[in-house]
């Protein structure tokens, strides 16, 4: 049963949208979302969690998933893929916190009935 979820999760992430594999259109649309949400809920989650990136204590926070997105433009399920904080994995709290955001957003129709492959967070050049 193990290796069939496996399978089903590693044949979902074959078929979500990535950004490389993305029109113009959508990845303008998913770039304008991502960005909003970095510049306001991104910085909120970290100040939330007591969180300072800096390349000597914590080089990197993100959240990569694939949501699944309905055909009025709600995310109706994601599942992680991967997650990190400051070296560790991410608490289920702070993924909520994450994840809030786009729960409440209509997204546009260019990635309706789609999955996607997002990349949440930041990651530090050190």
């Amino acid at each position: 049963m193990i290796l069939f979820s496996s399978a089903v999760f590693s044949q979902e992430q074959d078929t979500a949208l990535t950004y490389e594999t993305m029109t113009r259109e959508q990845f303008s649309d998913i770039s304008a979302i991502t960005d909003k949400w970095v510049r306001n809920d991104f910085l909120i989650c970290l100040k939330k969690e007591g969180i300072k990136m800096s390349c000597a204590h914590c080089t990197s926070v993100y959240l990569k998933v694939v949501a699944s997105i309905d055909s009025t433009g709600r995310l109706i399920s994601y599942k992680k893929i991967s997650s990190k904080v400051c070296g560790r994995k991410m608490k289920s709290g702070m993924e909520k916190n994450f994840m809030n955001y786009f729960k409440m957003l209509v997204f546009p129709a260019s990635l309706r009935n789609q999955k996607i492959q997002l990349h949440l967070g930041n990651g530090l050049k050190c």
